[in-house]
């Protein structure tokens, strides 16, 4: 077996990040999108391209089985 090139570890150093607790809450992120009927979180269900510069995204609820479709901007 080949010996590594010298510089291959020359410049490693073990660095350890700093210790961020994570937040004692049980609280859930807020929804981007709410099922208008049942209330629930919406889920992305497809993208697809309308024109240029514009994107058509469709959202679904698992409860009530509802579509949502929203035109956006790309970017």
């Amino acid at each position: 077996m080949p010996a590594a090139p010298s510089w291959q570890f020359a410049n490693i150093r073990k660095v350890q990040a700093p210790y961020v607790p994570m937040p004692k809450t049980r609280e859930r992120a807020p929804s981007l999108i709410l099922c208008p009927k049942c209330g629930r979180e919406l889920r992305l269900l497809g993208i697809e391209s309308e024109s240029t510069g514009r994107d058509l995204l469709t959202f679904e609820c698992r409860t009530c089985k509802i579509l949502d479709v929203r035109g956006v901007s790309a970017g």
